[in-house]
Order: C-alpha cells, then structure tokens, then sequence
C-alpha cells in the first residue's frame, strides 16, 4: 500500500517496515508505475482528490500487473477531476467514499 504526500511518498507492505521517501521534483504517477512493477498482484493503488489526469498512467499499469485499484467516488471529492478521469476509462476496480475506504482496503488484505 502506499500513500502520496506533498513532501514524499510512504511506502507500506507486510514484509517491510513503514519507510519514508522524498521524491521532489519526481512526477506523481511515477511511484504507483514503481509500485505495481515491483509488487506486481500485490500492489493496492488508492486514488483521492486532486487535479489533472496523471492518475491514468499509474491505475493503468497497476491493473497491467493484476493490482487493485481503489478510487474516491467523485461525489465525495473537493476536486473530483482526477478520480473522474480513472472512473471514466475504467481503471477502479472500487470506487468509495472516504468514510469506507480504511475497510475496503482491510478487507483486500486479509
């Protein structure tokens, strides 16, 4: 699992300890490309609000790799365009609102 900052990315998995990583200057669907590479079926890419379609490239090659992939419904969002864009070509494999999203993803991981 993995989270976007503003700062920096965190890195999450079973195996592994939480790390921090600073990626300034590094496009933001760069880190979900990285994750589902290395984790393949195991990644588990989680959409929120934001701006602008860079979430394509990263959903994309997730589901490439059998990952999953979790969008906030867009009636939820302050700013609905980058969920929307990953809705509207198919890439969620869910799409939840916020309040459901820390049980969505528990329940992919048991």
């Amino acid at each position: 699992v993995w989270f976007e900052t503003i700062e920096g990315f965190f890195f999450s998995s079973r195996r592994r300890h939480t790390r921090y990583i600073s990626v300034t200057g590094v496009q933001t669907c760069a880190l979900p490309i990285s994750a589902a590479r290395s984790f393949k079926q195991n990644t588990i890419g989680v959409l929120l609000t934001g701006i602008g379609d860079d979430g394509v490239a990263g959903f994309t090659e997730i589901r490439e790799k059998s990952g999953t992939t979790i969008a906030q419904s867009t009636d939820t969002c302050v700013f609905p365009n980058l969920t929307h864009n990953v809705i509207a070509q198919g890439l969620a494999d869910m799409v939840v609102d916020e309040n459901t999203l820390a049980e969505e993803i528990k329940a992919i991981l048991q």
